[in-house]
């Protein structure tokens, strides 16, 4: 027999059962200890909590059985759910309701059942408590049994209906908690930030949009008093107590406010503009704290303000429009009133009508000023609720500053005249004038009229109002002047034709008799209309020129220039001085010099004959030239008498001194003396030479890197030595290095002959300023252009008697002086120029006679180098030369003996030869033996320079010493690099160069071992 099935799936039973959310539910340790309790009272291996569900029976604790579940058919408890009290069935085995029950028929081959049924307090029965034995028992349970296991059973329904509640306590807080989480959720995304406060004030809550609003981290601000927080100042800075806060007091009271705008404070002090709505909390109809919300409406509020800005903004324009509008119809409305008037004085009178009218006050007016200037006639007016001034006034009596201010053209503009000093206490008020603005018309340089507005009380002037007045002013004046110019233009008329007659009558007459050829071409070169001067000039007759272009008659040289020319004409542009020839009738070519200009399409041209101007020029170039040649001739005269001169007087003391050394029985003192004078004379002659070259540019320079202003200290003490003590000599270097690169000591000549030049000129006593700077450009002086650069100015200026303005040009000749006979050579300034032009610079004089003169000296600036120390050896010493081997290379047999015995009389040891070519095979053939070479520069075929060089490149270690007394290879390369000795030299000075030169290459082997 199964279990009845109405009981068990009773639809209200089932529910009753699902409500305690207990089926398959884990083993709990209550109900594990009822079942205990159960199977040790009752005395029987087996206890069970079984709940009869609809389609099976489970087991919520259980001893002695392993299966947590059977099916309904084999549910002995089933039948326990029709009966209120116990139900005992002795043996399972004889009752009809159980005997075919698998659990009893097989295994566990159950025999004794006791239950006691599980119900609700409803009275819903659940399941039961019982209790089974695998052994029949006839006798059931003892009453203490039976009640035990009822009061069990009671436990059991106890225990799930705490289970229930603490489930349903659970399902609570799992929905608050689901509910707060929701509640955090939206509160988090929404945008507006929210707030929940205790009746302090207190943050108790705050999502996450109002920490982020006020820079505060994520719960940082809970427990904040949020006044403090965020709401302590004015929007202006001021402090803000809670004492004065709305909301603080809204939220105490539990009072609700709306949209209230305020100023929150972000954590960086940054202000943000909020709008604020609060409601209350209440918890059993008491007030316990508040909800606020807080928009963010910085950025609407900026919206707001830039809308209101655009707003007023666009309310100006539509103002000003309207204004201009306004202004534009009123100056329609003039123009047509002037048009309709007669003369000037009706277009005057309606014009200071309609302006006065428009302005609304007391008087418009427009005066003449008088021939003399000084007065004004004030005639036509408009005026209201004043006087007319129809009169002559003095122009000062409004104002002396005012009428000024006129003359000048400019607008006066008083919006009070008694509080402008222009106007102050003239009287005007007497006249119905507090404000005034005077626009004149200022023509030829003169005052010549003005329009004037006034107003009885002060005013003040708009720019609007201003800018109209100027513009009625000049339409004013411009409808006046056109009347008149209109009456001129119809007198015009009258004697126009006879005008036009006369003056075609004069351009006929002008395009006849002009002795240039005019004509007018098309844009592609066409001719087509000559004047007669075509056929005076060329040949050519109108009709020959008439319809072509010109050519066939142009020179074949000039042909391409022309159509190039006559293509920019006809592009527009311009021909100012376009020379080419065209061929004469005669065959022969006249020289034209065109002018012309496209106008409309056509090109009008006005062509001369420059022939006889240009043969003649050509003819005065060939004169210049000629005056050239011979004024070369007679330089070269004075040069070639100077040098002839100079050089016969130190020949004759040369010549002098060697006769009188051949006499027989000289004393010895005398034998030097003379001596010595043959060596002053050719120390002498040396000098000449050197000037010479210098003023022909062709003394071979050494040029060095050197500070210009260290050079000009260092020479200051001999110059104050070579002027004497009664010239005053003082020197001017500036801070900054003045760096030059040429000779030192062609410098340092140069400044001496300049010096001893300032010293003759003041005839031994003045003042001698000698400055040093730097400077950007070169003057332009006698035929040459300024020089843009950096150079070094070395000036001397002197207070000496100066040079007369003829002598100025000649200064710088050789032999030219102003001295007495045996006073000077001539060739001391001829050094200074030859010197500055060789050294790449400038020489210039600035002189006034009885004041003094100043020489300038301009010379390139160079970088600075590294200065070299040198070995110093005494300038009069003679070298020994012992172990010393040189070459010498010299093609002159007799200075070739001269310098090999001097140089073997020192020690030195020689090889002479006689050219380029021998000196290289001489290396070849013994490179090591030569310690220098000392070779002269002119030589035939390979020169010294050259010779220099090669050795050089094939013996870097071997010095070259050059010697020469002029050579034109020196002086176009002064920077060959190599030491230079000048002929002539003395024995000192050879074996001084020689020693210096080997001495270097000792050094260099030295550090190279």
């Amino acid at each position: 027999m199964t279990a009845p099935d109405d009981d068990t799936r009773d639809p209200a039973r089932l529910a009753a059962l699902d409500g305690y959310r207990i089926l398959d539910t884990p083993a709990e340790q209550g109900f594990d200890d009822i079942v205990l309790l159960a199977s040790r009272i009752c005395q029987t291996p087996v206890a069970l909590v079984s709940l009869v569900a609809g389609d099976r029976q489970w087991f919520k604790a259980r001893v002695g059985f392993d299966p947590c579940e059977t099916p309904l058919s084999q549910s002995v408890c089933a039948h326990a759910l029709r009966q209120t009290d116990l139900l005992v069935i002795p043996d399972l085995t004889a009752d009809p309701r159980t005997c075919d029950n698998t659990l009893v028929t097989g295994e566990p081959h159950l025999r004794f059942y006791a239950g006691a049924r599980l119900e609700t307090p409803e009275g819903q029965p659940l399941g039961t408590l019982c209790v089974i034995d695998g052994k029949p028992r006839p006798e059931g349970l003892t009453s203490e049994q039976s009640e035990a296991l009822e009061a069990l059973a009671r436990q059991v329904v106890a225990q799930m209906e705490l289970r229930r509640s603490m489930t349903a306590r659970d399902d609570a807080f799992e929905a608050l908690r689901r509910q707060t989480d929701l509640l955090q959720t939206v509160t988090d995304h929404v945008s507006e930030a929210v707030f929940q406060l205790d009746l302090d004030g207190v943050v108790t809550f705050a999502n996450r949009t109002a920490h982020t609003l006020l820079g505060w981290d994520d719960d940082a601000l809970v427990g904040q008093d949020l006044h403090e927080a965020a709401h302590h100042h004015h929007p202006d800075g001021r402090p803000f107590p809670a004492s004065e806060c709305g909301f603080v007091e809204a939220i105490r009271e539990g009072r609700t406010l709306r949209q209230r705008d305020a100023t929150f404070f972000h954590r960086s002090g940054a202000s943000v503009e909020v709008l604020c709505s609060n409601a209350p909390v209440l918890e059993g109809g008491k007030v316990v704290g508040a909800v606020l919300t807080v928009s963010d409406v910085t950025g609407r509020r900026l919206d707001e303000r830039r809308l209101r800005e655009m707003n007023a903004e666009l309310e100006l324009r539509v103002a000003e429009r309207q204004a201009a509008e306004a202004r534009q119809r009123f100056l329609l409305d003039l123009a047509d009133t002037l048009r309709e008037q007669g003369g000037p004085r009706g277009r005057m009178q309606a014009a200071v009508d309609a302006l006065g009218r428009h302005l609304g006050v007391s008087r418009v007016g427009y005066g003449f000023v008088g021939e003399d200037g000084v007065s004004v006639t004030l005639g036509t007016e408009y005026v209201d609720g004043v006087a007319a001034l129809a009169d002559t006034y003095p122009l000062d009596a409004f104002g002396p500053g005012n009428i000024a201010n006129l003359r000048q053209g400019r607008t006066s503009v008083y919006p009070d005249v008694e509080a402008d000093p222009d106007t102050a206490g003239l009287g005007l008020g007497t006249f119905g004038i507090a404000a005034i603005v005077a626009v004149p018309q200022v023509h030829e340089g003169r005052l010549r009229s003005v329009v004037y507005v006034n107003h009885s009380g002060p005013r003040a002037w708009t720019d609007d109002e201003v800018s109209l007045i100027e513009e009625v002013a000049a339409r004013i004046w411009d409808a006046v002047e056109r009347v008149r110019a209109q009456g001129a233009l119809r007198a015009l008329n009258d004697t126009l034709a006879a005008q036009v007659a006369e003056r075609t009558k004069e351009r006929d007459r002008i395009w006849h008799v002009s002795q240039d050829m005019l004509g007018v071409a098309d844009a592609n070169g066409v001719w087509v209309s000559i004047n007669p001067a075509w056929e005076r000039i060329l040949g050519w007759g109108y009709h020959d020129i008439i319809g072509k272009t010109s050519e066939w008659l142009e020179h074949p040289e000039d042909r391409e220039r022309t159509r190039a020319e006559v293509a920019h004409l006809a592009a527009g542009g311009l021909t100012l001085a376009f020379e080419n020839r065209f061929r004469a009738r005669d065959g022969g070519y006249r020289t034209l010099s065109w002018t012309a200009v496209p106008v409309e399409g056509l090109l009008y041209c006005v062509s001369r004959d420059v022939t006889l101007e240009k043969e003649r020029a050509a003819s005065l170039l060939q004169t210049e030239e000629a005056l050239r040649q011979a004024q070369k001739l007679e330089a070269v005269g004075q040069l070639t008498g100077g040098v002839a001169h100079d050089f016969n007087n130190l020949l004759t003391v040369i010549k002098s001194s060697t006769d009188l050394l051949k006499r027989p029985n000289l004393p010895e003192e005398r034998r030097v003396r003379y001596i010595g004078a043959i060596s002053d004379t050719v120390d002498r002659a040396a000098k000449l030479t050197g000037q010479l070259l210098a003023f022909a540019r062709r003394q071979a320079l050494r040029p060095e890197v050197f500070d210009v202003g260290r050079s000009v200290r260092a020479i200051g003490e001999m110059v104050g030595t070579l002027t004497g003590a009664r010239i005053a000599v003082s020197i001017h270097v500036g801070d900054e290095a003045c760096h030059i690169s040429a000779d030192p000591s062609q410098f340092d000549t140069a400044l001496v002959n300049m010096a001893v030049n300032a010293r003759d000129a003041m005839d031994g006593e003045g003042r001698l300023d000698i400055a040093v700077e730097a400077v950007g450009v070169v003057p332009a002086m006698r035929s040459h252009p300024a020089m843009i650069g950096e150079y070094v100015r070395i000036a001397l200026t002197d207070t000496g008697s100066g040079i007369p303005d003829d002598q100025v040009d000649r200064i710088f000749e050789p032999f030219y002086t102003t001295k007495g006979v045996g006073q000077g050579t001539g060739l001391g300034l001829s050094q200074v120029f030859g010197f500055a032009k060789q050294s790449g610079g400038e020489v210039m004089v600035e002189s006034e006679v009885g004041r003094g003169t100043t020489f300038a000296l301009f010379l390139p600036r160079a970088a600075a180098t590294a200065s070299q120390v040198e070995e110093t050896i005494s300038e009069d010493a003679v070298v020994d030369g012992t172990g010393t081997c040189v070459l010498v290379v010299e093609d002159n047999r007799d200075v070739g003996t001269f310098s090999t015995q001097t140089l073997q009389e020192l020690g030195y040891g020689t090889h002479w030869v006689g050219n380029a070519d021998e000196a290289l095979a001489a290396l070849v053939a013994k490179p090591d033996t030569y310690d220098v070479v000392f070779s002269d520069v002119v030589m035939p075929g390979m020169n010294g320079v050259e010779l220099g060089r090669e050795v050089r490149r094939l013996y870097p270690g071997l010095p070259v010493v050059l010697t020469s007394g002029y050579s034109h290879v020196l002086a176009e390369e002064s920077d060959h690099g190599f030491e230079l000795l000048q002929k002539p030299y003395s024995v000192e000075a050879l074996s001084r160069i020689l020693r210096r030169a080997a001495s270097k290459r000792r050094r260099r082997r030295q550090a190279a071992e």
